[in-house]
């Protein structure tokens, strides 16, 4: 079984973001890293040792592949994912960013009818310019805007996104 990470690209505390990756996690394990301790990214702080970036680069280096979980704000993805992108491909180490040559899959979640169709086009075009091999498989989880849970269509639209992993 390949060693999958889950980045998730919400703050919020009940994020339906978080709670589809936990779902992917339940059918196709792997690790669930989730964005509040990285900071805003600084050439000056890229100089430190930020152990958060440390923490994620390496969890990102271990894996084989990484799953991008990102709400659509403003037509595009999270600005904590944008910021996390932006340490994960800046060179270290041995000079190679982190993300280069991984393979990837990106999907998400949100309140509204057609969940975060246009995020992924944005997060594709950025991972797939940026070295990564982003896989073609889709998965968009329109949720209660109530609840926040989703329906058993849905559920299995999950179960089989986790199966291609």
């Amino acid at each position: 079984m390949s060693k999958i990470l889950y980045i998730v690209g919400s703050l919020t505390k009940n994020s339906i973001n978080k709670k589809i990756a936990e779902e992917l996690q339940k059918n196709a394990g792997g690790e669930i890293f989730t964005l509040e301790n990285i900071p805003l990214f600084s050439e000056d702080l890229e100089k430190e040792n930020v152990p958060a970036v440390a923490e994620l680069r390496e969890k990102v280096l271990e894996a084989d592949r990484i799953v991008f979980v990102s709400p659509e704000y403003n037509y595009t993805f999270s600005g904590v994912m944008k910021n996390t992108i932006d340490w994960l491909s800046r060179p270290y180490g041995d000079n190679k960013p982190a993300i280069i040559g991984k393979k990837a899959a990106i999907c998400g979640g949100s309140t509204s009818f057609f969940g975060p169709v246009r995020m992924r086009k944005d997060l594709f075009t950025l991972l797939s310019l940026l070295g990564m091999n982003v896989s073609s498989a889709e998965l968009y989880v329109s949720a209660d805007k109530i609840t926040k849970e989703w329906d058993e269509a849905t559920s299995k639209r999950i179960k089989k996104f986790a199966a291609a992993l």
